[in-house]
């Protein structure tokens, strides 16, 4: 008899207990349309809708009551690079002396809004926030306009609309959806214009969702867009000009006061290369991720002075946000504090770097991810660090480490020392060709941290030597992307492996995140799985895992190590909500090798064992994890496939002469000789394609004629004529 199991097939969106959501929900006020593009749009419609529009306005009374129909243009965001306006009709539901909630009338009648729905968005509205709110005695409109300011009032009537409506998003059943915008054209006495002070929120999916056949209706997240939205209604009181990062930053700020939690920064820390004072509406959601963890950072450190300044400055963008510190006799700029920033969520431990470190609890620990990483040297990265933002490159797999980092200052380097007997953290790095020669001895991986905290673009290069230590190969039993997402919450999942070489180590393991945030216990079994049984492990604690989908943790510490045909048993302990990616795959190598226990079982059964759907669908495919091996490095001094170009080269200006081969470029020089024998240039090779710029070890250019390039290593030289002109 199967076991039944739960599917989630979609992201956990925060309740007022969870410090994070993942729902992505984004905001539509960054898309709203320009003043030029709406009188364009009116112009160029025919008379009778024209008709419609003008007339509109005069057609409404500016006093309501409960029951009240009014119409009402609502921008249509279907296609946000040339958005429409469509007219619908609301009815008031809600109303006091600062406040009217307005529900379109064609989702009260198919249920996506219910009286209860509307109560809760009111109580929330008026009366009171859930635990977690800066004041959970007092309502969104309260706490938002004691930080950010009073809203405008430009219908003179002193109250906010607010209107429920399926915002037309072409959402079409998951991913990304509008959950909300305020419409600055509304704040203008022109056509197209309601000539009100109005914010949109979004019904369906906003509030009400279909899923696995069940219907839910989400009044906690719809309560975290209203706050952000009402933000963004005050912000343009204040100041009608501010750029998007930092307007849509304090917006998400303004959902985490209000206690609906913060923007999972899971998608920022996978992108930390991102400008911080950028944004970009094709792909918005990492932006999202990003300001909101940069301005929760300026909450936590310099309270909510500060982000009620920013809020009310007159001034925008980075000028603004200095504004802000010199108005409150701070003598930090953006540049100072963007640094101690990058810092934090690159250290970010409350032990060893107490100064670099939130101080909420849900947010330590949780650090940014590699950006590059090096397992086979020489390495070379040639890179662009955009202004304010940072990229992170790991080495691993070699011993006695030697790095030039060239085009940033010291001061903007950090590096990490990881595993062993001498895991150290530093916070600058002083020397720019610093030599780690305890690399690979008493520590096994270092992480540098590649700093831009200005307003300039940065050109850089990072250079490495090590001598490797393993060959690296992957095992795993399926593809990238998992069928679907099982709930582990509390469960245990684990997996088996065979192993191919003798002396095989276990460096990592990557499993497939679904979705939560929390702790996640590693297990590395000291014997076999099978059914029934319960082996004792070898464990590690992965504190506030917020990576979704797949995510690294490193092994190498254990030196666990394995011959050809040993068994390889590994699981993973969800402590907290949470769920792991599941997919099911053809063939037969994988069967009877994935399990699970669960949180109220004293053993571990195979997974083939359960099902979902109500016992319709076994559980025959996989859990998504896999394993990294490390074998001894056997060096290869194959190098084939030599080409050189262009032949004729023409040493001029900016060309180059660039010589690609195949092979491992360790140990390898590459000399110039003259025709007469003579040494013209030498270098060592870092990658696979070298480059020459006609000129001498000197730096001087040499002249026209034939030349001779050598490939050396230590059993074999390859040799190969070209011409250079000038």
């Amino acid at each position: 008899m199967h076991k039944i199991l739960l599917i989630l097939f979609s992201v956990i969106t925060a309740s007022a207990q969870t410090p994070f959501f993942f729902e992505p929900r984004i905001s539509g006020t960054p898309l709203t349309p320009s003043r030029e593009y709406v009188a364009k749009y009116f112009q160029e419609l025919g008379p009778s809708d024209l008709h419609i529009y003008q007339n509109l306005n005069l057609l409404q009374k500016t006093a309501n009551d409960i029951g009240d129909e009014k119409n009402f243009i609502v921008l249509n965001l279907t296609n946000p690079n040339s958005p429409k306006f469509d007219t619908k009709l609301f009815v008031l539901k809600k109303t006091n002396s600062l406040i009217n909630v307005w529900v379109e009338k064609a989702e009260l009648n198919n249920n996506h809004v219910t009286d209860n729905v509307i109560d809760d968005i009111f109580n929330g509205l008026i009366n009171s926030t859930p635990t977690g709110s800066i004041d959970p005695n007092k309502g969104i409109y309260e706490i938002d306009v004691d930080i950010f300011g009073s809203p405008p009032d430009f219908d003179n009537n002193g109250k906010v609309d607010f209107l429920l409506t399926d915002i037309k998003d072409g959402w079409e059943g998951q991913g990304e959806f509008i959950g909300g915008f305020f419409n600055k054209n509304d704040q203008l006495n022109e056509l197209g214009s309601n000539k009100a002070d109005i914010l949109y929120i979004d019904t369906y999916p906003g509030i009400y969702r279909e899923q696995n056949g069940s219907v839910g209706y989400h009044t906690e997240s719809v309560l975290g867009t209203v706050s952000h939205e009402f933000q963004h209604l005050l912000h343009y009181g204040n100041d009608p000009n501010e750029k998007i990062w930092v307007n849509e930053g304090l917006s998400e700020i303004s959902s985490f006061l209000c206690g609906y939690g913060l923007r999972s920064p899971e998608r920022y820390l996978k992108n930390t290369h991102l400008q911080l004072s950028s944004w970009d509406n094709e792909n918005s959601i990492p932006h999202y991720s990003r300001v909101a963890l940069w301005t929760y950072f300026l909450y936590e450190k310099y309270g909510l002075s500060l982000i009620s300044e920013i809020a009310k400055s007159t001034q925008v963008d980075i000028a603004g946000v200095n504004a802000a510190f010199n108005n409150l006799g701070l003598t930090e700029n953006i540049d100072d504090v963007s640094r101690d920033f990058f810092k934090t969520v690159t250290v970010n431990d409350p032990v060893l770097t107490p100064e670099f470190s939130f101080d909420w609890s849900a947010l330590q620990y949780i650090i940014s991810r590699p950006t590059d990483r090096a397992i086979k040297y020489s390495f070379q990265k040639d890179t662009v660090l955009a202004p304010y933002s940072f990229r992170t490159v790991e080495f691993t797999n070699g011993d006695s480490l030697s790095l030039s980092v060239i085009g940033v200052s010291s001061q903007s380097l950090l590096y990490n020392k990881v595993g062993f007997s001498d895991p150290e953290v530093h916070i600058d790095l002083f020397s720019q060709n610093p030599n780690f020669v305890n690399f690979g001895k008493s520590y096994h991986t270092l992480v540098l941290y590649l700093f831009n905290n200005t307003s300039e673009e940065q050109n850089l290069q990072v250079q490495a030597e090590a001598k490797q230590k393993y060959n690296i190969k992957t095992l795993q039993y399926g593809s990238d992307k998992p069928t679907f997402l099982l709930t582990s919450s509390g469960n245990r999942n684990a997996i088996q492996f065979v192993t191919d070489d003798d002396i095989t180590l276990l460096k990592s393991i990557e499993f497939y995140n679904g979705n939560g945030n929390g702790d996640i216990k590693f297990h590395l079994f000291n014997n076999s799985l099978s059914s029934g049984s319960n082996p004792s492990s070898q464990t590690i604690l992965q504190k506030n895992v917020v990576n979704m989908g797949w995510t690294r943790l490193d092994l190498e510490d254990f030196q666990y190590f394995r011959d050809s045909g040993d068994l390889i048993n590994v699981g993973l302990e969800y402590l907290d909500d949470g769920s792991m990616g599941y997919e099911t795959v053809t063939g037969s190598k994988h069967r009877g090798r994935s399990y699970l226990k669960l949180s109220n079982s004293f053993s571990y059964s195979k997974l083939d064992e359960f099902s979902i759907d109500g016992g319709n669908t076994n559980l025959t495919g996989i859990w998504m994890i896999r394993i990294e091996l490390a074998t001894p490095y056997k060096e290869s001094e194959k190098i084939q496939n030599v080409t050189i170009g262009p032949n004729p080269f023409r040493a001029k200006g900016s060309n180059l002469l660039k010589i690609r081969f195949d092979g491992n470029p360790a140990g390898i020089s590459v000399d110039v000789y003259n025709t007469i024998g003579q040494l013209v240039h030498s270098q060592k090779a870092i990658s696979n394609i070298v480059t020459w710029d006609g000129k001498n070890t000197f730096g001087r250019a040499v002249g026209s004629g034939m030349y001779f390039i050598s490939f050396r290593s230590k059993s074999k030289t390859i040799y190969k004529r070209f011409v250079l002109l000038r």
